[in-house]
């Protein structure tokens, strides 16, 4: 069995990578339709930041801002 040496790999460009965290609202959040015509939702909670699409299109959530 090999020992290990410490080296940790590293990607290759051409490699995929996973996302490394969550940017946003999952498509199956609701939020507030308003007189606009855009769906409207904070997230996460309470944190100030506000994302749109347009209204009951279960679109990706695009951040406002």
């Amino acid at each position: 069995m090999a020992e290990f040496d410490g080296a940790v790999p590293t990607p290759h460009a051409n490699e995929p990578q996973a996302p490394s965290a969550i940017t946003g609202p999952a498509i199956d959040e609701i939020g507030l339709v308003k007189d606009d015509g855009y769906e409207w939702l904070e997230w996460p909670q309470g944190s100030g930041g506000w994302y749109y699409r347009t209204a009951q299109s279960r679109a990706p959530w695009e951040k406002w801002g």
